[in-house]
């Protein structure tokens, strides 16, 4: 399993509600989705937001929003 290049289609997540998705789904079904649809169980104690997302503060306040309820 490794990281997707940033040169394929769809491989950079700029949407936060896209992003707060996949955050969902690894915090409570253990398991995120690859760029072909395969479900993939992945273990996560953190989670990184690049700074050079356009949206990064954006996206920030919406997982810090989830995370904290």
């Amino acid at each position: 399993m490794s990281l997707v290049s940033r040169e394929i289609p769809d491989s950079l997540i700029e949407n936060p509600n896209d992003i707060l998705k996949r955050v969902k789904q690894i915090i409570e079904l253990g398991t995120i989705n690859s760029l072909d649809g395969k479900s993939i169980k992945i273990k996560s104690d953190t989670i990184c937001v690049h700074g050079d997302n356009p949206n990064a503060i954006e996206v920030v306040r919406v997982l810090s929003k989830y995370l904290d309820s």
